[in-house]
């Protein structure tokens, strides 16, 4: 039986692998055109197994970002299940098929994952002195991770420039960041009683809530494409 993987432009599973290397897998010619002036330097150099597919890349970072979302619910006081899924198990993902810098990459993604979490719990505990600190520490996480994957760390490739990632990690811990606000915002309202200009503003929360989840999942997506070497674009 022969192996299925993501195609790197769709995510369809396929067997069917780029004639010249063997290794990029594509459903069909059109999503192997619309990949061509990506692929054909690293088909041609050889330089290939540093970056999965693209569908392997959205998968990772989708779930990375749900899981935080979720343990960012149940640290400012929104209990959720998290489904028997971790954080821990989440790293793995990150340097899984990686035979250098796995123990560097998982430090900092580790190590971004507490930024975030202390940030949450700085705005559960209303530490504005807390929260202004893990704001600038998320960000410092941001771009080393983003320099990092752009070659100036030890992973030695790349195909996207050093902005994209940079942009990428960024907007990325700040949706994460505006997220936790919504949250929290959400909380102070179930505390603060039930009059009814309070209730009247539950909508509009619950609203904004579900809007800032939403970015995180599409800036996710974007920035599992910057790491599989494409452009950084702002999601809508």
């Amino acid at each position: 039986m022969q192996i299925e993987e993501p195609c790197l432009v769709c995510g369809t599973l396929t067997n069917l692998t780029c004639g010249g290397c063997e290794l990029r897998y594509y459903c069909k010619r059109e999503c192997q055109a619309e990949d061509r002036n990506y692929h054909l330097a690293e088909c041609q150099s050889g330089q290939i197994g540093a970056f999965w597919g693209i569908g392997k890349w959205k998968s990772v970072v989708s779930e990375h970002a749900s899981l935080l979302m979720d343990a960012i619910d149940n640290i400012i006081g929104r209990k959720v299940q998290m489904a028997g899924r971790s954080l821990q198990s989440n790293l793995d993902n990150w340097t899984k098929g990686r035979s250098a810098s796995t123990r560097e990459l998982r430090g900092h993604v580790d190590n971004f994952n507490s930024d975030i979490l202390d940030y949450a719990k700085a705005l559960r505990d209303n530490d504005t002195a807390g929260v202004s600190t893990g704001k600038l520490k998320v960000e410092g996480r941001a771009d080393t991770l983003a320099s990092f994957f752009s070659g100036e760390g030890s992973l030695g490739t790349v195909f996207s420039s050093t902005r994209d990632y940079q942009s990428a990690f960024r907007a990325y811990a700040q949706c994460l960041m505006d997220y936790a606000r919504a949250v929290d915002g959400r909380r102070d309202l179930d505390r603060s009683g039930t009059s009814k200009e309070r209730q009247s503003q539950i909508p509009d929360a619950e609203r904004l809530l579900q809007e800032r989840r939403r970015r995180c999942d599409r800036t996710a997506d974007a920035l599992g494409a910057v790491l599989n070497g494409r452009p950084w674009k702002t999601p809508l």
